[in-house]
């Protein structure tokens, strides 16, 4: 079975540069690592800073991820939502808010802190406290009391205590199929040294599953 190693100084450099080259946000911003409690289910964090004379115009390209926002606002507090993977770009005016953290999910891990499938968010941006997690309206309670001059380390550190519990709850069947997903994921991308993926035949067999079982578990872990 493939196995996922945890992100490197460089391929988080390598990352940054993706998703600035993407145009994810046109506003300042940086990835910085996980806290080392949620590495386990969360890749990177995007930090963005809004400046006063800053661009307005935001555009967000096609993208797997699960992700994770926390922003705060310029009256205080803060809001929180849940972003399922995008199939196709949009175009926005953005929005002058004083810091959002944008945490990108690990393939699978989506479930035990939302309460819902990856298949079920694409396309779709909803309030955390929405969505059937048995956390979720705990966390956004807690998170949405941010304000407006919330210090990034502080921020960070809190969602290194909110979140692991939440993250853990899942069955272990659930945990079973995230192991899966991750390793499905990590033998069907590119990195350097391996440009091609490998064919989704061979993947299945080598995860002891059908093709059509692992098509299925990406429908619920990763949502494309």
């Amino acid at each position: 079975m493939t196995t996922v190693t945890e992100p490197s100084r460089t391929d988080l450099a390598r990352q940054t540069a993706i998703r600035t080259a993407a145009g994810t946000s046109q506003l300042p911003s940086r990835l910085v690592e996980p806290p080392e409690a949620l590495r386990p289910w969360i890749t990177d964090i995007g930090v963005i800073t809004h400046a006063p004379d800053g661009p307005r115009s935001v555009t967000h390209v096609p993208d797997a991820a699960v992700r994770l926002v926390v922003r705060t606002l310029p009256e205080g507090g803060s809001d929180v939502l849940a972003v399922g993977p995008r199939t196709r770009a949009s175009y926005n005016t953005g929005k002058r808010l004083p810091l959002c953290l944008d945490l990108r999910i690990r393939p699978g891990a989506a479930r035990p802190l939302l309460g819902a499938p990856a298949g079920d968010l694409v396309g779709r941006v909803v309030p955390l406290k929405e969505l059937p997690g048995r956390s979720t309206a705990r966390i956004d309670r807690a998170l949405r009391e941010w304000g407006h001059d919330a210090p990034v380390d502080v921020a960070l550190a809190e969602l290194a205590e909110l979140l692991p519990p939440a993250f853990e709850q899942g069955a272990a069947a659930d945990r079973d199929r995230e192991a899966l997903v991750r390793s499905a994921v990590s033998a069907l991308s590119t990195r350097p040294g391996r440009p091609r993926p490998a064919p989704v035949p061979e993947v299945a067999r080598a995860l002891a599953v059908s093709e059509r079982q692992l098509r299925k578990l990406f429908t619920d872990g990763v949502g494309v």
